[in-house]
């Protein structure tokens, strides 16, 4: 009986140890976690920075077009 209670002691220790280490383990992803949370927020911010101060298609066709106005009417200038 003695030897049955102590293997059961010895069980519930080793699964105790085994508990701790799960804890440990989920704290240190739980910090892991946090740190790249940290760091997806802020390449978000980065990424909303460089859409919004970005050059557009649009915008590069609006400034072809008025090189090619402006040099027309400086060559009208010129031959004029």
């Amino acid at each position: 009986m003695e030897k049955k209670l102590y293997l059961i002691l010895q069980k519930l220790d080793s699964h105790g140890d085994l508990l701790h280490q799960l804890i440990k383990n989920v704290a240190a992803n739980n910090e892991k976690l946090n740190e790249l949370s940290a760091k997806v927020d802020k390449n978000t911010e980065d990424i909303e920075t460089i859409k919004n101060t970005m050059v557009t298609t649009v915008d590069l066709q609006y400034f072809d077009r008025k090189i090619s106005e402006h040099d027309w009417e400086i060559m009208k200038i010129k031959l004029g």
